[in-house]
């Protein structure tokens, strides 16, 4: 998987009259979005970029004006699309202890013994924090709050993480 571009959104529909665009994204990364100069819209088969003309945020959503889209049919056409952005440009700004979900899919989780306990397969946010999924080597899953308690160490240069596994958190078999 190429993960040189990242999934920063989706195109929901037309915003206004003068060819804006409205898509969803994850919410926190306002500051990344707004240093996107051209994102990559990709859908099916279809896969051309697209540069930004001006990016504004409103009601929860991403209002997007790319410089060759000047009408409501051209930008109801992009209705779908997801929206990649080159990863380098999502890195910046990060706090500490925050991380990209495409750099934490597919690392190995172990207790604090280092005892491997599975591998991560997903992220989720629930809005008032994240969840990772866990998957063992039996293919269990165990859904883990991704809070500094349980997961204590995340160490992206030495790809793994370290998992608190407090009694009824993840069976180790």
């Amino acid at each position: 998987m190429n993960k040189e571009y990242l999934s920063a959104g989706k195109i929901v529909g037309f915003y206004g009259i003068k060819g804006e665009v409205r898509a969803g994204y994850t919410h926190g990364r306002e500051k990344q979005l707004e240093m996107v100069k051209e994102f990559i819209l990709e859908k099916d088969n279809d896969k051309f970029p697209l540069k930004v003309e001006a990016l504004r945020f409103h009601k929860g959503q991403m209002i997007i004006k790319f410089v060759t889209v000047d009408s409501v049919d051209d930008a109801n056409d992009l209705k779908g699309f997801i929206l990649k952005v080159k990863k380098s440009i999502l890195e910046q700004n990060l706090e500490e202890d925050e991380f990209l979900i495409a750099d934490l899919v597919g690392l190995p989780a172990y207790d604090k013994k280092m005892k491997l306990l599975g591998t991560i397969k997903f992220v989720a946010d629930q809005g008032s924090g994240s969840i990772i999924s866990i998957e063992n080597e039996q293919k269990k899953q165990y859904l883990v709050p991704f809070v500094k308690d349980l997961v204590p160490v995340v160490d992206i240069q030495k790809q793994m993480i370290v998992i608190n596994n407090i009694p009824g958190l993840v069976d180790e078999e």
